[in-house]
């Protein structure tokens, strides 16, 4: 997709009644853009992995190859990235890794296995 479809489709978004907003799979189809933005911007899995290995507290590269894997919708590997993100650089992105996690969530909706089991993860490396 290119960005002129991920603007339009958020405008799409934007407009719908409120009671529509608050439904799980827009907060799904908006959660997926941000991804798809991040993904779009970021060099392939390889190169990140491979960044990783040379410096694994690169923040920015973890959490772009948090975003693609989302996009391969491989959502574990993204949340343990994610989450580590979250334990060595908190600071990053304006707390990217934490919101990033969340949004993974909307995509799942709250009562999937896999968002349960990293919320309480999530949860512990918080407070």
């Amino acid at each position: 997709a290119t960005l002129g479809d991920t603007d339009a489709a958020k405008q799409a978004l934007d407009s719908l009644p409120q009671e529509e907003q608050d439904k799980q799979e827009v907060a799904a189809m908006r959660a997926q853009m941000v991804f798809d933005k991040v993904a779009s911007d970021a060099p392939p899995i390889e190169d990140l992995n491979a960044m990783l290995l040379a410096d694994e507290n690169n923040s920015e590269a973890r959490y772009q190859l948090a975003a693609q894997l989302v996009m391969q919708n491989r959502l574990e590997p993204a949340l343990d990235h994610l989450l580590t993100l979250m334990r060595k650089d908190r600071e990053y992105g304006d707390d990217a890794a934490r919101k990033a996690m969340i949004q993974v969530f909307e995509i799942l909706g709250n009562d999937h296995p896999i968002t349960k089991t990293y919320r309480t993860r999530m949860f512990n490396y918080l407070y």
